[in-house]
């Protein structure tokens, strides 16, 4: 996977492929202020990786893609059925944690999870126990 693009270029990207997309409609669906997503689409401003990812999440798309790689704007999800798995322990108080949180605190936590699911280096060794 290689940066292709930008944050800036892909904005209007996403922004064109919307017909009538205004910053005003941007700034509904993704809870960012207006002149700071203008800012964002202009290159005067990049946003850091919770946000990006916070904004990609919100409009249906790819962080991946938002920040420039090379891969699909949408975002091909399928669901594995964890009804058959067994939680390790670590996934269990993670689950606690997480109920503990407000709808804001969770969605805060589901992008920083994703923007490390983004990092090879969080990544390669998946079935390592975490105490």
């Amino acid at each position: 996977m290689k940066q292709v693009s930008n944050f800036a270029d892909r904005m209007k990207e996403y922004m064109k492929s919307h017909d009538g997309m205004t910053y005003e409609a941007l700034s509904k669906l993704t809870g960012e202020n207006p002149q700071t997503l203008n800012r964002y689409t202009l290159g005067q401003r990049v946003p850091k990786i919770d946000s990006a990812v916070n904004i990609a999440l919100k409009l249906g798309i790819s962080p991946m893609w938002l920040q420039g790689f090379d891969e699909p704007m949408q975002v091909n999800v399928s669901s594995p059925d964890f009804s058959k798995t067994k939680r390790s322990t670590a996934e269990e108080s993670l689950l606690s944690d997480f109920r503990k949180l407000n709808r804001k605190g969770q969605e805060a936590a589901l992008a920083a999870i994703k923007g490390f699911t983004c990092l090879p280096e969080y990544t390669e060794a998946k079935n390592e126990e975490v105490g």
